[in-house]
């Protein structure tokens, strides 16, 4: 993703956090930039300023929830499966058994063969679903027939004749714990309020108050769980080491949980 993708979607993210929590300083958020769209900005965080009703600048600092030995795994996939030609017209979808498995180079190429013979097959033998699309599902052991090295790492198929012509990922059986799931909240927070350099761009900037904002978007496509407590981790790992934060906030499908340091 480019740069300015990138502000743009954390400007979307922020404004889907002041639909839910517009009175997060304690008042109301009159005017907020991306810093990267502040040309007299020395510093590249908080990403977002803001100014609120009593006049005073207010700056949060973003981060997403991610654990990342998923997050690198998704990323494994999707450049796999961006190698595997499209059907135009399918939606296709590849159920995987174990989410962090993965091939070896030298079986990239083949997977990437079968995969793309076993879609076009499978389309031809299409039938008609309830709704009146066409509709095909390879099963685990018409995979071990047709497309042995896709069967190691994947148990299905599923294809739609709807849509533009993409493949996705479905992590079948690849989520972590609760545990591993609480961890990378913690990690996540712990990374930022750790950081001494936010005290001092805090003093430098002249901030009223700087808050953290977790938010919970990607993770849900690249397989990071949410099944935990998060008011109650995320609290804790404030009340730990507050540091330059003066509060906290995980946003996740457009609720938002307020983690304070204290």
């Amino acid at each position: 993703m480019s740069e300015q993708g990138k502000w743009e979607r954390e400007k979307g993210i922020f404004t889907s956090f002041l639909a839910a929590q517009p009175n997060f300083a304690g008042g109301l958020t009159k005017k907020w930039s991306h810093v990267k769209e502040l040309s007299q900005a020395q510093h590249d965080s908080p990403d977002i300023i803001c100014i609120d009703n009593r006049d005073r600048l207010i700056g949060v600092e973003m981060t997403e929830w991610l654990h990342q030995e998923q997050t690198h795994a998704y990323s494994r996939w999707n450049r796999l499966l961006k190698s595997v030609e499209p059907l135009p017209g399918w939606t296709v979808q590849v159920l995987l058994e174990v989410f962090t498995k993965d091939y070896d180079k030298k079986d990239r190429q083949v997977f990437i063969d079968e995969l793309s013979r076993t879609i076009v097959r499978s389309a031809t033998r299409a039938e008609i679903s309830p709704s009146g699309w066409s509709k095909f599902t390879v099963d685990r052991p018409t995979l071990a027939r047709e497309a042995p090295t896709v069967a190691r790492c994947c148990k299905g198929i599923v294809g739609n004749k709807i849509g533009s012509g993409r493949i996705t990922l479905v992590a079948a059986d690849g989520s972590y714990s609760s545990l591993d799931s609480a961890e990378s909240l913690r990690a996540r927070i712990r990374r930022k309020t750790d950081n001494a350099a936010y005290a001092e761009t805090k003093r430098k900037m002249k901030l009223a108050e700087l808050f953290l904002l977790v938010y919970y978007d990607w993770a849900i496509v690249k397989n990071t769980p949410n099944d935990i407590d998060v008011l109650a981790i995320g609290s804790a790992i404030m009340a730990g080491s507050p540091g330059a934060f003066d509060g906290g906030f995980v946003l996740m499908f457009g609720r938002c949980y307020r983690i304070c340091p204290s």
